[in-house]
């Protein structure tokens, strides 16, 4: 049985954490990936998606970025319906506001999941299929086997930030007055992937890792009043920066943001938050970067979420089960890696 992954790609920034997802999950499930952009919801589309699917006897992944975006599977289906069972993966899951109505009654989806826990319940409430939690997580083993970056900057700006955080040039002249070495926005590239790699390698090379809530740096794009978390923290966390600002306390969120992974420092007081910062860098113990790496390898790494969905369906998945055996290795002392 062949197990394929649909991905819906959006237009713009800021999604190439899932395009690579999607890579993954295709490579891990030894499967083929097939790729929409969102060129816009049709009524076509919204009509299709009350109507009965051919079944074949192959698994399908589909990676939703937004709830919306589940209706283009059934575009998708009409030309490639081979598929005996239909499982979703939906990213930005909070939009309940955005879940098609369609699928209240009847759906061909046999499953979703959805990445924040406190939404299944409003999720089963609005949606036919099953629907169960799976978090994001991260590719934390390539950073684990991969380390050899020194940690040579205190705090490294990742993403949107409050207004009075916002100001690179100012922020490093505070920071530098207290004593700490500070680096603004990583740079941006049209390019999405280097874009990303830019982001990656400022995580790697950086101590403290500034981040703050939605709820306390707002945007248009942003849930006014659900917190969640992102890439940004997990991917920090991955590369052994403990993340600074203040953190998202969702349902859930303890299981992927532990105690000691985070600090929280005023939103309106930078040379307070800046201090705060310092002496927890001063603090530390030798050896640090790496245990936060190890605790990210057993809590979030990607391995963990393909896992979930194979066991969820009986799926064989020898690609995932050698990495979870080498992630176990690395976690019980007995790979040499480290």
């Amino acid at each position: 049985m062949n197990v394929d992954v649909l991905y819906i790609k959006p237009h713009g920034f800021g999604w190439e954490p899932i395009s690579r997802l999607a890579e993954k999950m295709t490579k891990y499930f030894s499967g083929n990936l097939f790729t929409l952009s969102d060129s816009g919801v049709t009524k076509i589309d919204k009509i299709f998606s009350c109507l009965p699917i051919s079944r074949g006897g192959d698994f399908l992944i589909v990676l939703s970025p937004i709830p919306e975006h589940l209706l283009y599977a059934r575009r998708f289906l009409r030309r490639q319906g081979n598929y005996k069972t239909i499982v979703a993966w939906v990213i930005d899951s909070w939009w309940d506001n955005r879940i098609p109505k369609s699928f209240k009654y009847l759906s061909f989806f046999d499953h979703v999941y959805v990445t924040e826990l406190e939404m299944v319940s409003i999720w089963r409430a609005l949606f036919s299929s099953t629907v169960s939690w799976l978090p994001l997580g991260s590719d934390v083993l390539s950073e684990v086997l991969g380390m050899n970056s020194k940690k040579t900057i205190d705090l490294q700006r990742i993403g949107r930030q409050p207004v009075l955080w916002d100001d690179d040039v100012s922020l490093e002249l505070v920071a530098k007055r207290i004593g700490l070495t500070f680096r603004g926005r990583p740079p941006f590239s049209d390019n999405s992937q280097k874009s990303i790699e830019n982001v990656l390698m400022a995580n790697r090379e950086a101590k403290r890792v500034l981040a703050f809530s939605n709820l306390m740096s707002p945007a248009n794009y942003t849930h006014p009043n659900r917190e969640y978390v992102t890439s940004r923290w997990l991917d920090a966390l991955a590369c052994g920066a403990k993340v600074v600002g203040v953190r998202p306390r969702e349902e859930g969120s303890d299981d992927l943001l532990w105690d000691g992974a985070t600090l929280d420092i005023p939103v309106d007081d930078v040379e307070r938050g800046l201090q705060m910062i310092k002496e927890d860098i001063s603090r530390e113990e030798p050896g640090a970067a790496r245990e936060r790496q190890l605790e990210a390898l057993k809590r979030f790494d990607w391995a963990w979420r393909f896992k979930q969905i194979a066991d969820d369906f009986h799926l064989d998945v020898p690609l995932v089960d050698s990495r979870i055996d080498r992630i176990n290795g690395i976690l019980s002392g007995e790979d040499s890696v480290l």
